[in-house]
Parts: C-alpha cells; sequence; structure tokens
C-alpha cells in the first residue's frame, strides 16, 4: 500500500510598506521511504496542532533568521507577551504555569459533587478554606494566632502567657517542628562529609554526642 504523503503548506503575508506583499512559504516535507522515519505519519492531532500554531506565531518572518535568529524565534512572542504588572521577567515558562493555575483554579471551583475521588474533594476543601468566603476567619480575628503562642509559651510582648521561667526554647521548637512542621531555626539535617561525627541542621553546626 502506498504511504500516503501528507504536505502542508502554510502561506503567511506581511506588509512591507509597499503595494507589493512579500510572500512566505513555509513547506513540510513528505516522508521519504529511505529515511529511518519514513513509514512514520506527521503528527496531525490538536495537541500537535497547537504546538505547532504557537510557534508558528512566535515568528518574525521580517527577520532573516541568519542575522538574528532570536529575533526571527521570538519577536512576535515577545510583542504579543508584554511582561504582567508585578512581575520583573516573563517567559513561557512563567505563561505557563499561570495557565496551569488558572487550570487548577478552574477545576477546584466545580461543585464538590462532582469530585469522583477524596484526594479531590479534600484539594477542593483546601482552597476553599485558603478564601475564606463565609469570612469564618475574619470573625475569628486574632483567636487563633494568640491560640497558638499560648501552646508555644507565649511571647513577651503580648498577653499571651509568657513567662521566662517556665519557657524553654527546646520545647517550643518540638512544637513548631513537630506539629506544624515549621522549619523554626533549623530545617533540614544531614551527615557531614567535612568533619567526623558532625551534622549540618539548616547550616548551623550540631555536634553529635554519645
Amino acid at each position: 500500500m502506498a504511504i500516503t504523503i501528507f504536505t502542508l503548506l502554510i502561506v503567511l503575508f506581511t506588509d512591507g510598506g509597499s503595494s507589493d506583499a512579500t510572500k512566505h512559504v513555509l513547506h513540510v516535507q513528505p516522508h521519504l521511504k529511505e529515511c529511518p522515519s519514513g513509514n512514520e505519519l506527521p503528527c496531525l492531532n490538536k495537541h500537535c496542532i497547537f504546538a505547532s500554531s504557537e510557534i508558528l506565531k512566535s515568528i518574525d518572518v521580517t527577520v532573516d533568521p541568519c542575522d538574528d535568529f532570536y529575533g526571527y524565534s521570538c519577536n512576535q512572542w515577545i510583542k504579543n507577551n508584554p511582561i504582567p504588572e508585578g512581575k520583573s521577567t516573563w517567559g513561557t515558562f512563567g505563561k505557563l504555569e499561570q495557565m496551569n493555575q488558572l487550570i487548577i483554579r478552574n477545576v477546584l471551583e466545580k461543585p464538590a459533587k462532582s469530585f469522583k475521588s477524596n484526594a479531590e474533594r479534600k484539594a477542593k476543601v483546601y482552597y476553599e478554606s485558603c478564601l475564606d468566603a463565609d469570612e469564618h476567619m475574619e470573625k475569628l480575628g486574632a483567636k487563633p494566632m494568640n491560640d497558638l503562642l499560648l501552646q508555644i509559651g507565649g511571647w513577651n510582648v503580648t498577653k499571651s502567657g509568657y513567662n521566662v521561667a517556665n519557657w524553654t526554647m527546646a520545647r517550643t521548637l518540638k512544637t513548631l517542628h513537630n506539629r506544624y512542621n515549621f522549619n523554626c531555626l533549623f530545617g533540614w539535617v544531614y551527615s557531614s562529609i567535612k568533619t567526623v561525627g558532625a551534622t549540618v541542621l539548616g547550616g548551623l553546626w550540631a555536634l553529635e554526642y554519645e
């Protein structure tokens, strides 16, 4: 059976400032039988077509790639994607991250009954807890913070039960690390390769004792 040959012809017109339009023709050559991939057809599903269109929309055909390949490849992308407010830099990875965040947001804002797994429902509950849609956190005010201060021994600048005679750093750090997973003062632990019998705790040296 003869191999079906696909030829993609894309014609881009640009106005060079004169009455004559400059025509740019890009061809995708057909697969040849002698090529290693000669039996493989071009990817023409919607994902490949979308990726190809995004690449074509980034190309500036008015620039000679032999003179300025970066301009040829990226000028149109830069023109169509200005740096958003609040961002110092912007690129394809930043845009992709923003798009993913929007997708996740749209998923999490669906009704809870539409989720099939407990993991999805837990993610929605976690998301809604951050929104505080019913203003529950506003009603609680400073109470959660005050309760936390009481659990870790208080704070001397507040009325939270601080007593220097009873307060110990070890007990406070234990509560913060073990219960709240808060890396206070130090975080990770690994054996030192430079000093035998020593461990690095988040950049702080702590000697090991028998």
